[in-house]
């Protein structure tokens, strides 16, 4: 998949999987909420998946990494489970969004025939799109963080 379609497919998936404490106020934490959020989820993983198949810098199977930190989210709060509130599991559920980041911005990165072979430093996509996707991790991580342990964020 070449980078141009990979942003188009992938920028509106990240945008509703963004939507937790919306989505969750809404639909609740039942059947219609993941009605929306679990094909939402597979196909994120199946395009990053797509995209990193036709790379050789990193391995497919990494593309689990692009959905994890969102499900674990709406896992927890449709559940109800406080099993974020113990610090062992605030730092694993932070090395899960910086594996993340490192998915996304390396699944930037050009790979596909058709993309501009271009070192990393000059291409001006993959800097604007790693530095978009490095604010969207920090930012999500920390707005569902803060919901799953009831911090107040308002």
């Amino acid at each position: 998949m070449n980078r141009l379609k990979y942003i188009y497919w992938i920028t509106p998936l990240l945008v509703l999987l963004s939507c937790g404490r919306m989505l969750t106020d809404i639909l609740g934490g039942g059947f219609l909420l993941w009605l929306i959020v679990a094909p939402a989820l597979l196909i994120t993983w199946g395009v990053v998946w797509m995209r990193l198949y036709g790379m050789p810098r990193m391995r497919p199977e990494f593309a689990i990494l692009s959905i994890l930190p969102q499900s674990i989210y709406f896992i927890c709060r449709s559940s109800g489970s406080e099993a974020l509130h113990q610090p062992i599991w605030q730092n694993f559920y932070t090395l899960l969004w910086i594996g993340f980041a490192i998915v996304m911005i390396l699944s930037m990165k050009p790979g596909h025939p058709t993309d501009p072979q271009l070192p990393a430093s000059k291409d001006r996509i993959f800097v604007f799109m790693a530095i978009l996707a490095a604010l969207y991790a920090f930012t999500t991580m920390g707005a569902y963080a803060a919901q799953i342990c009831n911090i107040s964020t308002t």
